[in-house]
């Protein structure tokens, strides 16, 4: 996944909540602005805090696509 893309669904304005859908098929909804921490550049690890009070470590290699929920 491309860092660039996901900085720019985690800051838009209005925020909308998005999807993350992993390489293994898995689905994490971001539904509120903050709740996914992002790398500082150089670096690969991702931390999604999901809808359902879950939070997930990733790499950006294993998010396989991104949707904005409408």
């Amino acid at each position: 996944m491309d860092l660039e893309r996901l900085q720019a669904l985690n800051s838009m304005e209005p925020f909308r909540a998005f999807v993350l859908e992993t390489a293994g098929g898995k689905e994490i909804m971001i539904d509120e602005p903050g709740h996914l921490a992002l790398p500082p550049k150089g670096f690969d690890l991702v931390t999604a805090f999901a809808a359902d009070g879950q939070h997930y470590l990733l790499t950006l290699a294993s998010i396989a696509s991104v949707e904005v929920v409408s």
